[in-house]
């Protein structure tokens, strides 16, 4: 669709041609970057076998175990954006270990609710606590997955 559209733009008429300075065989540089794009949008052939119609389990657990885990990313993002608030305004802050235990259930929150609002980074056991949590969750998604 892109494509054809600009190849008529491009060959619309002798006069676009002749302002671009347009032979009738030269394809523009753009149309190869047209069909890249069309080429990662275009569905891809489904093959099936006994071994993905079996997974279909696998795939709805793994994807509910994404699901949980965005809401919890979002959840514990906010946990460290409110207590870094807290800090500045000197009020009643959250514990560490209910940051701790935050940081288990979501990385990624966790590595966000410390480097965007600059808070926590220079305490060790929240970093060492962010890394065993991306090993743990690696490893999960991965047995979800069924590649372990």
């Amino acid at each position: 669709m892109l494509e054809a559209f600009a190849k008529s733009f491009l060959r619309s008429s002798p006069a676009v041609a002749r302002k671009y300075r347009v032979s009738p065989s030269f394809t523009h540089p753009a149309l190869s970057t047209v069909r890249y794009i069309e080429a990662l949008f275009k569905p891809s052939p489904i093959t099936y076998s006994a071994e993905v119609t079996a997974s279909a389990e696998v795939s709805s657990l793994t994807q509910i175990y994404l699901i949980a885990l965005a809401i919890a990313s979002v959840a514990v993002y906010l946990m460290y954006v409110n207590d870094k608030r807290y800090a500045v305004t000197k009020a009643w802050r959250t514990r560490e270990r209910h940051l701790l235990w935050g940081t288990l259930a979501s990385p990624v929150g966790a590595f966000f609710g410390m480097v965007i609002p600059w808070h926590k980074v220079r305490k060790r056991k929240f970093w060492t606590t962010l890394v065993g949590s991306i090993g743990l969750h690696v490893f999960v998604l991965l047995k979800t997955m069924k590649r372990i």
